[in-house]
Order: C-alpha cells, then structure tokens, then sequence
C-alpha cells in the first residue's frame, strides 16, 4: 500500500506540474467534477445505454484461456461459467463486455459461415454449446451490455489448420501465409464480404449491442491496407443496418497505426468513415506508459485532437494489461499492475469517458491490479485513487503515527493548502527542510538527535504530530564472526533477475575477509563496502551481477549461489537459501499459489 501510495503522490506531482490536469475544482476535491447534475447522470449510463462512458472488458476466447473454461466443458456449464466471467466483469466496475466471436476462423457460436471452434467441437461436428448465447443472457441479467469481436484475417499456425480441418481448406484462393501463420488475404473482395455475413448473422440471431472488428496486426502481420479496411467496415455497415438501426459498430485500431501513417492519412480515414457512416465508435490501441514523458497521454491527446472534428465518433481507448514494457532504450523491463489503473485516471483527466480493457484473465493474472479495481471507489465512472485527488487541508501521508530509525534524518510527506502558512513545532514553515510544490504536496527531510523526536505540523486549526525514535547503532557492541551468516546470502528466497539491469550479489562476512560467490562455472569476486569496519566484525561484500540473455529470451534456473571465503589462514563456504532465475525480456512471470502464505480475512477491519 505504501509503495502506491508513493507511486499516486510521484505521478500526481508528475501531472501537476505539467500542466496535464485540467479538470481540478475550485470548491471540491473532485477531479473533472461535470458542470451540472445532467451532465453527471449523462457521464455516469454507459455508452450503449445512452451516455458518454464506457467501461470493458475482453472476456478470452481463444485457447480456452477464460471462457468456456475448458473444451471438455458441456452444454450444462456454459452458464454457470458465464454467470462467473460477468460476476467478475461487474465486480472490477464494467459495463461492456467484449467477446471475441470467431479466434482463429473458428466459431464461438452456431455459425452458417464458419465451422466451430475446437473448443465446442474438436471433430469438427456440430455441438450444442453456444457460449455466446449463454454470455447473452447472463450479461442482460446483470445490466452488462455486450459486444461480439470479429478477428477478420487470423486462421492460426498451419498445424492448428490440419489438425482440426479449418475452413482455411474451403477458401485456399482467400488464403495467404506468413511464415508459419495462415490469414485471408484483406484485400480480397470475398474477404470482405465474409466479415459482412458474420456481422449479419450475428445481429440477426444474437442480441448485441455492438460488432466489433479487430484489426490489430493488420497491416504489419497481413498486410492490410487503409482502402481494404474501408471496404470491410462498408459491408460490416450494410450488413448490420439491414438487421438493425441500434446495434453499434465498432473497431480495434493496432498500436502500430501512429506509426505507418500521418496524422493527416488517419483523420482523412476516420473522416471517410464517418462520412459512410460504418462506424460509431473507436478503440485504438495505446501501449505507451504513464511515466517518464507520459507517451500514453501525448498519444491519447493526439487521437482526441482527430476526433474533435468528427463529434458522430466516440474515442475508447484500448488497453492491454499483460504486461508494461519500459523501452529497450531504458535499464530495466517491468510488469507494473498500477499502470493500468494511471492510465484509467490520466484519460479520465483529459475528459475520454472511458476504456476497453483486454483482458479479463490478464487482471486476474495480476491480483493486486483485480483487488485495486475491485475496490469501491468515490466514482462509478472510472477508477479514482483518493491520493490522486486535489487536497483542501492538511494530510501526513508518511509517517503514519511513530517509527524507529537509525538514520539521521527522516522525510515526512504529505500535503497542505499552499495558500496558507503551514506550522511546524509553532513556527511557520519557511522552507528549510524542503519546499511545499505549489499543488499543496511537501517531503521534508527533519533533522534526527538520538532518542525521542516530536514534530507537530499545524494548518487552519488543524494539527497532526508524528514521532521519529532515533536509535544510536554506535553505542551498541559488536559481536566478532568468523564465517559467512548463512542468512546474509542473497538470494534469501527465488529470485528473477533480468539481462537487461544488474542485480547484485551479497553476504555478511568478517570484515577483512576475502569473498567470492560462483553460479555455474561464473566466479565473482565481491567487494567490501565498508573497509573502515574493525577486523573481524560483520561487514556487508557485493559484487554486480550481469548476466547475458538467451537468443530465445527463455526463463533458465541459473541455480543457487555458491560464497566462499578465505579468513584467518581458512577456507569455508555457503550456499544462499534461494535460486536465480533468468527471466528473458519477452516473457512474463507468474506464480500458482497451492496453500495459504498468511492468515486472510473476510472483513477488512480484521487483524
């Protein structure tokens, strides 16, 4: 909790400061707080019941990763399972569900076009299951709307297409490959015509609330051009109108659009898609990060900008929250779940009512990130973090009441009203130990003696007094060693390390000793921090650890680590308790717990 607590204060002053924030009130502490009532209760019904915002999510359809759960799941478990994905669609704050119909040309409902997916039928005959007729009725039950996704290209690799006898054999003068992967060629005028009959089948036997077309990886995996997506949203658009005038159409733009074509290519496109009226909605795909320069935002901005001309089309961005990526340019790779819920809070803050969240499994892969946005919040609209929030008094974030300290000094953070004189221990603050910013937020650095410290800080009558022990280490005697503390070897536990930033080797051995430590047949020499500590006592050896990553940026158990140290005329050693292990910077870690690792309780309020 303290670590993002700390991570809402950085990027709060981080917005601040630049400017980004724009929808702060003058006389509450809301953010983009709307003009009237109506405008409110306007934001607050979702998109497809008449409002501006719109909260997904992607339920997982492919590979059987989510739903249906298993392809050994019957006809009789489709809908307690259905009744599971929208419980925890609803329990995150979502109300639009996204269903990826067809993976890989396979359907996940009783199509005329398409045989169904392995996962009902992997002879390829016909099975009862209809996921999506079971995901229907119990997302209308519960309030959720829902859209079918259509993946119009992807057939998957050329062994899935054998083995299971894809329609990729009924349509070989549609189909084209790259590499080991199978796709209908986008510029093929069947091809289009094809993603039209799946959309009129769709609204004419299912009740949707919207079509969507995916294409992403469109034009660097298929080649797709801007003219040939034009042409599938055309038929999409005469099929769907046939059926219905209320059913929504929209599309998945890829990541990599910004890069291909000009700002000025794309608003050209939108504005023929407007102009034909194929789609009422938007969902580009942004997986630029909230910190450093916030490309998440500047990208954001960029396609709100676009659409200010074209007010038929709404803006939902499209967010994957597997993993976040910090660029190769930078030291390290890292899989941050409050990177989703930032950029949650920076496109609220520049007024785009909402997102679409793929996917449903990849939040719950994270469960800080599924406890976080399971927790009831201030807004039904969108996830607010209450220290994200303009402050109006005095608030000590850290410390909370009293700590322990050998240091000399210790920062005390929180945040005030900048327009008013601040006291610290009855005289006004004038800046000594650090300035207050002018969004109210301070971290003051206060001097330590030895003992019992007391600061009070005082605003508006207002008045919060922290106590900081300080501890005098010096004072307190030294027991000689003349080994390796056997609890001192990193790693304590299994450890990841990455290729792409040094982790670093360490134990507590005598000072004066000499320490290596070897993993495989790698021997490090360490090196003590402290040279100044008397011979014998306990002093602290590291050693920077670079490994190489494999070509294939597998994960490799490197094993534990060996010290070994040469003291007093002797020899001994000590391995660490825990292991390495190299995680590639492609690839993902995750952990199955099998029993519990500390007591939980139901109620909060609890021990």
């Amino acid at each position: 909790m303290k670590k993002k607590r700390l991570l809402s204060m950085i990027l709060a002053v981080a917005l601040l400061l630049s400017g980004s924030i724009s929808g702060f009130a003058t006389d509450t502490d809301t953010l983009t707080e709307p003009n009237t009532v109506q405008d409110r209760l306007e934001q607050e019904r979702s998109y497809f019941s008449g409002g501006q915002s719109l909260n997904g999510v992607v339920i997982d359809s492919i590979g059987t990763c989510s739903y249906p759960q298993s392809s050994e799941t019957g006809y009789w478990q489709l809908r307690p399972e259905a009744e599971e994905m929208v419980a925890l669609a609803s329990s995150i704050g979502m109300d639009t569900i996204f269903y990826p119909v067809n993976p890989q040309m396979g359907s996940m409902y009783h199509s005329s076009y398409l045989k169904q997916n392995p996962a009902l039928s992997k002879d390829g005959g016909f099975s009862l299951k209809d996921p999506l007729k079971s995901l229907i009725k119990e997302s209308e039950s519960s309030g959720l709307s829902l859209c079918a996704v259509i993946s119009p290209f992807d057939l998957g690799n050329v062994s899935y297409n054998e083995e299971y006898n894809t329609r990729a054999s009924d349509y070989p003068q549609l189909v084209k490959q790259n590499g080991n992967s199978l796709f209908l060629d986008p510029s093929q005028e069947e091809v289009w015509k094809l993603i039209g009959n799946l959309s009129l089948e769709l609204v004419s036997n299912y009740k949707i609330n919207g079509v969507v077309i995916d294409f992403n990886d469109c034009f660097t995996k298929y080649g797709a051009s801007l003219p040939a997506l034009k042409n599938i949203m055309l038929s999409v658009r005469d099929n769907v109108r046939r059926r219905s005038s209320v059913v929504k159409i929209g599309v998945i733009f890829p990541k990599e659009m910004m890069e291909l074509f000009s700002q000025q290519e794309i608003l050209s496109f939108l504005k023929e898609l407007a102009a034909e009226e194929c789609v009422d909605f938007i969902m580009p795909q942004i997986v630029g990060s909230v910190s450093g320069e916030n490309a998440y935002e500047q990208e954001l901005l960029v396609w709100k900008n676009m659409l200010q001309t074209l007010p038929q089309l709404a803006l939902f961005p499209y967010q994957d929250a597997s993993m976040v990526l910090a660029p190769r340019t930078e030291q390290t790779f890292y899989s941050d779940p409050q990177e989703t819920l930032f950029r949650q809070f920076s496109t609220q803050t520049n007024s785009v009512y909402g997102c679409v969240i793929n996917s449903m499994r990849n939040i719950l892969l994270l469960p800080s990130l599924y406890s976080d946005m399971s927790t009831p919040q201030n807004s039904s609209l969108w996830y607010e973090d209450s220290f994200l929030k303009k402050t109006s008094g005095l608030t000590v974030g850290s410390p909370a009441d009293t700590v322990t300290t050998s240091q000399s000094s210790y920062p005390i953070t929180g945040s005030c009203d900048p327009n008013q004189p601040l006291y610290l221990n009855g005289q006004e603050y004038q800046g000594a130990y650090g300035e207050i910013l002018p969004s109210g937020y301070f971290s003051f650095s206060v001097p330590l003696s030895v003992g019992i410290n007391s600061f009070s800080l005082e605003q508006n009558g207002k008045k919060r007094t922290v106590t900081i022990t300080r501890t005098d280490d010096a004072s307190q005697e030294t027991t000689p060693i003349n080994c390796i503390q056997p609890e001192s070897t990193y790693p304590v536990n299994d450890e990841i390390v990455s290729s792409t930033t040094p982790s670093f080797l360490s134990c507590v051995a005598p000072s004066g000793a000499q320490v290596t430590a070897r993993i495989g047949t790698e021997v490090y020499p360490l090196t003590q921090v402290n040279p100044s500590i008397p011979q014998g006592e306990p002093a602290k050896y590291t050693a920077p650890l670079y490994l190489e990553e494999d070509h294939e940026a597998e994960v490799r158990i490197l094993g534990q680590v060996s010290y070994s140290m040469t003291y007093g005329g002797k020899i001994s050693q000590q391995v660490s308790d825990g292991k390495l292990i190299l995680l590639g910077s492609q690839q993902t870690a995750a952990v199955q717990l099998t029993a519990p690792v500390t007591p939980v309780f139901k109620d909060s309020s609890e021990s």
